[in-house]
């Protein structure tokens, strides 16, 4: 069964999630970047969990605006798409997305 089109109070409600994304990464990558350059020693782990803060938000804000409608239909998810109805979002060379082991030597960092 199709979902029904939601309304534009539920669009509206759901912009502010949006927002909280592009918060939450923009922030997220600025305090990285401040101890970066202003020679702050932050714990790895809270250095780690920045870079995984920042990959969750640029990741939920790559989906929203460009998840192919029956995806994003099948799973429940808000897109672009139902925000402007002509979104032709360029879609990303998906092997941009991959994430690439390679073996870290001893007492090296991968950032």
């Amino acid at each position: 069964m199709p979902r029904r089109q939601r309304t534009n109070a539920e669009l509206v409600d759901y912009s502010n999630h949006v927002l909280y994304e592009m918060e939450q990464l923009a922030e997220a990558a600025e305090r990285l970047a401040a101890s970066e350059v202003q020679g702050a020693d932050l714990p790895k782990v809270i250095s780690n969990a920045l870079l995984e803060s920042i990959a969750i938000h640029a990741r939920n804000l790559v989906e929203f605006a460009y998840m192919n409608k029956a995806k994003a239909m099948k799973h429940d998810c808000v897109i672009a798409a139902e925000y402007i109805p002509k979104w032709q979002g360029a879609v990303p060379n998906k092997r941009s997305f991959y994430m690439r082991w390679r073996a870290v030597p001893a007492g090296k960092s991968c950032i």
